[in-house]
């Protein structure tokens, strides 16, 4: 994060000018902002910046607080001003940047590091310094993975069923809460987070984001998370689950 705002503040005008202005590292021509859809410029431009914040990488609310200051500076503001008005619109929406930043991981452009939180980088900079490699193949280092990059059932099903388990203990709990009073600081928020979007692709447990005004400065969303009403019917498939501990 330190990093990132050491970024924000000693390169936003180099940033305005050499990504936004033009294009991504690896794009080979010149960006044609005329012929490109809203979302592929879009894409170009978070590309472009997620390559540009380096190893650290960034998450959707920092790249939309980094766009919208951005435009509001005297250098960058033309640059924004010439994007389309739905492509400018968003770059300042989390969202829509999040979309982004999905629709480039499944074209494996960008990749989903951190520890204590969901934070993308480029495949340059993942390979160079995310990635271990082990026999020839390269894996992130994660909770439920053996060295040899196979699924470990004993610490997943585990895993799973913990998780789950404080779920059912406290419906409606938040995602901040779950994370600090039953997992912190021994399993990171990025490991606990993907057990629960395995959660909620299983159907036994739903979440529930929501705006809040924490600082008007920063944009905050939290997310809740409750049973659904098919968790007993989808029980079977959650100890299926455990038992075969499907990859990730």
């Amino acid at each position: 994060m330190s990093g990132f705002k050491r970024f924000e503040v000693q390169d936003a005008i180099e940033f305005g000018l050499n990504v936004v202005a033009i294009q991504p590292p690896d794009a080979p021509m010149e960006l044609d902002k005329e012929l490109l859809a809203p979302s592929e410029l879009v894409d170009r431009i978070v590309l472009g910046t997620v390559d540009a914040v380096g190893p650290l990488g960034a998450s959707e609310l920092e790249l939309s607080a980094l766009y919208q200051k951005l435009a509001g500076t005297s250098t960058a503001q033309e640059v924004f001003s010439a994007l389309p008005a739905d492509a400018r619109s968003a770059l300042f929406s989390a969202q829509q940047v999040l979309q982004s930043l999905c629709r480039l991981a499944a074209l494996r452009r960008v990749f989903v590091v951190g520890s204590g939180d969901r934070r993308y980088v480029s495949a340059t900079v993942y390979h160079k310094h995310w990635a271990v490699s082990l026999n020839g193949v390269e894996r992130a280092p994660r909770l439920g993975l053996n060295t040899s990059g196979s699924v470990n059932v004993a610490v997943t099903g585990g895993v799973l069923a913990s998780v789950l388990g404080r779920v059912f203990d406290n419906p409606g709990i938040s995602q901040a809460a779950l994370i600090r009073r039953y997992f912190a600081p021994f399993v990171s928020k990025f490991e606990v987070l993907q057990y629960l979007d395995m959660l909620v692709e299983l159907g036994v447990v739903r979440a529930e984001s929501v705006d809040e005004d924490v600082d008007a400065r920063v944009p905050h969303r939290a997310t809740y998370y409750h049973l659904t009403p098919e968790f007993y019917d989808r029980l079977p498939q959650v100890a299926s689950a455990m038992a075969t501990a499907p990859n990730f």
